[in-house]
């Protein structure tokens, strides 16, 4: 079946489902129906009344109006109601809605909307994996820590931590257990110094 053009003697009245998504814009007009419209006589006579309606309504049906019909007071709803219509104006002097290549843009639009989406969408996904690596770097490091004595295995700091926090240099770790094994004991001061100038730290 397609959809009638116009009520003639040929076009018959069917009963079909739909979804709320197919619903665009609600109107103030009703069109009381029969209790049973199983019969073709009963769905006749209301094709005949929305044809009434439309030729009584030739520049198209009035929309309901949610605060003059449906007597919604919420002043929060007002204001939202009145930012629409005022965006609703804007949109019919706009430029753009006199353009014959309206249709295609707003699909452009749209498609460029659903882009971004997408594109936020895959960063979030991003930052999730990096921090599901992070915390896979972090085991790593804090197993690393363990072994070599920094931290007990409850993941508190031992001596040999807190003497590597102190160190403020790139090589904390590296002069930290040269500390504990000795290297400096039996090196003269201008010795530990020439050493210890190979881990100043310089930024290119």
């Amino acid at each position: 079946p397609k959809p009638a053009t116009g009520h003639n003697n040929r076009e018959e009245m069917r009963i079909i489902p739909s979804s709320l998504n197919s619903l665009h814009k609600l109107s103030s007009v009703r069109v009381y129906l029969p209790k049973d419209l199983r019969p073709s006589d009963s769905r006749f006579m209301v094709g005949k009344s929305i044809d009434e309606v439309i030729k009584r309504f030739p520049d198209g049906l009035p929309l309901l109006d949610p605060v003059a019909d449906m007597n919604i007071k919420d002043e929060e709803f007002k204001k939202i109601v009145k930012k629409i219509e005022a965006l609703e104006k804007r949109l019919v002097t706009s430029v753009a809605h006199k353009n014959p290549n309206l249709e295609q843009l707003n699909s452009l639009c749209q498609k460029k909307i659903e882009l971004s989406s997408a594109v936020r969408e895959s960063k979030r996904e991003l930052k999730k994996a990096q921090t599901i690596m992070q915390m896979d770097e972090l085991k790593c490091r804090k197993r690393v820590l363990r072994r070599l004595g920094y931290a007990n295995s409850s993941d508190v700091i031992e001596l040999k931590g807190r003497v590597a926090c102190e160190i403020d240099c790139g090589e904390e770790l590296l002069l930290t257990e040269m500390i504990f094994n000795g290297a400096f004991n039996d090196l003269s001061v201008e010795q530990c110094v020439a050493l210890l100038s190979c881990f100043v730290f310089q930024e290119k």
